[in-house]
């Protein structure tokens, strides 16, 4: 059985390799993706943009990643204006703070429903209705769409918070509320227990996604294999297949001839990056990262896509390209492998 097309994504992996401070060593199958493919633009470097227009999401819309999230997180649908609100630990660095994510919060479901009542309970007299769809997942409905623009939170991961902060005509509104909730997470009592057993605080959250669930979501996929939650989001309201991302390529063929998939048979595959391989600046962390990546997705897929059983492939992992690559664009030896 041979699929028509693999579209591979694997958001912050760029990100990553941007932070390197020493040569990598080499990926052979990454390195033949990268220089034997037609490269395209793609000027959707923010991981939620760019799967938004794959999915054939009107870009000019206000974003959806909280309402579509809060889907998958808990099977509720509605037309309402959901944001996301990511519980973070912002470190202070001089006179900057530094958003350093979840990684090192390990939040567990009593710790997320007490903070998220807290704040339910300061904002009750306000059209504000706060969720934890997950520990690390909050939402909250909002009573119309902010006028301000508010910065994923990938983009903003293991950096100065300030440039990403609210900017537009209410941005003063949405700063004001922003500190009063971090003023209200820091008296919690959950975020005091936390610092007397040496845990970081939950002092802040980051507030994006902006939006409603969008009327249009068109799939181009047989099946979609991931863990990201909003691709998933996405695969429920198109009503395609989706499942849980395997360890590697090879189990996911075992997967689709299981099944028996016959005719036009599209597969996207979303392979998340963790936070610590976004934010982790140790040389080996990166090698052994991309050496997994290597081992069990580019190069099992390479040689599919040179035994026929692939058609063609698609590849982005941020860097602003798509990369599609088809058995006969391996002849072009004039393009010469180089170093990631």
């Amino acid at each position: 059985m041979s699929l028509s097309h693999i579209t591979l994504v694997v958001p912050g992996l760029f990100e990553s390799l941007s932070r390197r401070d020493q040569l990598l060593p080499r990926y052979q199958s990454l390195e033949i993706i990268l220089t034997k493919a037609d490269r395209s633009s793609n000027e959707n470097t923010s991981y939620h943009r760019d799967l938004m227009k794959q999915f054939d999401i009107d870009l000019k819309t206000p974003g959806c990643a909280a309402a579509v999230s809060r889907f998958a997180d808990t099977g509720k649908r509605d037309n309402q204006i959901w944001m996301q609100l990511t519980p973070v630990f912002l470190n202070a660095d001089k006179d900057r703070l530094m958003l350093q994510g979840q990684s090192m919060l390990s939040i567990t479901r009593q710790e997320a429903d007490s903070l998220v009542r807290e704040l339910n309970n300061c904002y009750k007299d306000d059209d504000f209705q706060f969720e934890a769809g997950h520990p690390e997942r909050w939402y909250v409905r909002l009573p119309e769409l902010p006028e301000s623009t508010f910065s994923d939170y990938l983009d903003v991961l293991g950096r100065n918070i300030e440039p990403f902060m609210p900017s537009g005509s209410d941005q003063g509104e949405w700063r004001c509320m922003i500190n009063e909730m971090q003023m209200l997470l820091h008296s919690t009592e959950i975020n005091q227990q936390r610092q007397e057993c040496s845990h970081y605080p939950v002092n802040s959250v980051w507030c994006w996604g902006e939006g409603k669930i969008p009327q249009t979501v068109n799939s181009h996929w047989r099946s979609i294999y991931t863990n990201e939650i909003f691709c998933k989001g996405l695969a429920k309201i198109s009503e395609t297949d989706v499942y849980d991302l395997p360890d590697h390529a090879d189990k996911l063929f075992e997967n689709i001839q299981r099944d028996g998939f016959t005719g036009e048979n599209n597969q996207l595959i979303v392979i998340q990056q963790s936070e610590e391989n976004i934010l982790s600046l140790d040389f080996e962390h990166y090698t052994q990262r991309l050496a997994e990546l290597e081992r069990g997705w580019f190069k099992p897929l390479l040689n599919r896509l040179v035994r026929g059983e692939i058609e063609s492939m698609t590849f982005t992992g941020g860097d602003g390209f798509n990369y599609k690559l088809q058995k006969k664009h391996l002849r072009r030896f004039w393009r010469k492998r180089i170093s990631v």
